[in-house]
Parts: C-alpha cells; sequence; structure tokens
C-alpha cells in the first residue's frame, strides 16, 4: 500500500536530518526536552562570545567561537598596545567593539580611567589600525554568532511548540547550508 505524499516527506525529512548531522541532531533533541528562551540565547551570546550557542546546546560550535572571537579581539589589542580601546580617540570603533560583549567594558575602562594612553603627542602607533580592525571584526562577528544563536532557539522553541499534530517542522542542518522543511498535514494517520 503506497503511503500519502505528507508521510512520504516526514521519512525523507527524517532521513535527511539524520544523515545531515548527528551532532546537531543531538543537539535538538537535548533542547526539546528542555525549555529554549531564544532570548536568552541572544542576550548570552552577546555577554560571552559563545555563551548562546553553549545555552542551546551546540557545545562545539560555542567552543570555536569563544576562541575565534576572543582571540582576535586580544591579538588586536595586544598589538596597538591598548591604544584601540578609548572612548574619546575611537568612539564609532567602541561601539563595534562593544559587540563583542561585557567582557570588552573592563578593558576599555581600565584604559580610560587610568590614562594610559601616549604621552607624546607625536608618537605614532603604526598597529593602531591593524589593532582596530581586528577588534571591531571580532565586535561586529560577535553580534551576528548572537543572532545565530537567537535563530536556532526560536527553531528549536517552535519545533517544540509544533509537536501538537498539526504542524510538523523538520529543521535539517548540513555543513553546505541550513533549511527549514515544514512539512503540513491534517492530522488523520
Amino acid at each position: 500500500m503506497a503511503d500519502s505524499p505528507e508521510k512520504q516527506a516526514d521519512s525523507r525529512s527524517e532521513s535527511q536530518a539524520a544523515g545531515g548531522g548527528r551532532a546537531n541532531a543531538a543537539a535538538a533533541d537535548t533542547a526539546i526536552r528542555r525549555n529554549i528562551v531564544p532570548e536568552f540565547a541572544l542576550i548570552a551570546g552577546w555577554f560571552i562570545p559563545g555563551l548562546g550557542h553553549f545555552y542551546i546546546g551546540e557545545k562545539r560550535k560555542a567552543m570555536i567561537f569563544f576562541i575565534a572571537l576572543m582571540g582576535g579581539f586580544i591579538f588586536g589589542a595586544g598589538v596597538s598596545r591598548l591604544e584601540c580601546l578609548s572612548f574619546q580617540e575611537h568612539y564609532y570603533a567602541i561601539i563595534a567593539q562593544l559587540g563583542l560583549g561585557v567582557l570588552t567594558l573592563p578593558v576599555v575602562l581600565y584604559k580610560h580611567f587610568t590614562n594610559t594612553g601616549t604621552t607624546d603627542p607625536f608618537t605614532v602607533n603604526t598597529l593602531m589600525d591593524p589593532g582596530l580592525l581586528y577588534t571591531q571584526v571580532a565586535g561586529l562577528l560577535n553580534f551576528l554568532v548572537a543572532l545565530d544563536a537567537y535563530e536556532r532557539g526560536i527553531a528549536l522553541h517552535s519545533k517544540k511548540d509544533s509537536n501538537n499534530g498539526s504542524r510538523l517542522e523538520y529543521i535539517v542542518v548540513s555543513p553546505d547550508m541550513p533549511c527549514r522543511i515544514v512539512c503540513l498535514h491534517s492530522g488523520a494517520s
């Protein structure tokens, strides 16, 4: 006896989800069992790079994001000798740098209150521009990483809510491109 098109689509989606990424499927199963709050994933992801992904169960991504973003920020701040972190000299750059989260704020406040800037106005730090670039890119990328954690939190939350029989939603994540497959059925078996 032939299966209905909905059941065939469901089985295809399940096989794609199973083969597409076992780690993501395990994270999704863990997230469904507990209550995911997407807004908390967003704030946690901004607060500390990767913490939003850690919260939703993607621990490997969390470690990669934390090491990459903090490494870029520390490298940029180090090569510029903290001169790229200044409210007075780089007002617009500091907004991008604060995208890295609350971990940036203590460094900026330390620099601001201790006046560790150059005392000679003719001294030029030739590594200021690379330092600005690295710290700004790390901050702006963390905005995107936090939004990714929020989006994945919404997807996991909607998958949990959609298991009421009227709508099945499968999230297929492959190394090439994540996509969402939504299968609607009438609820009749």
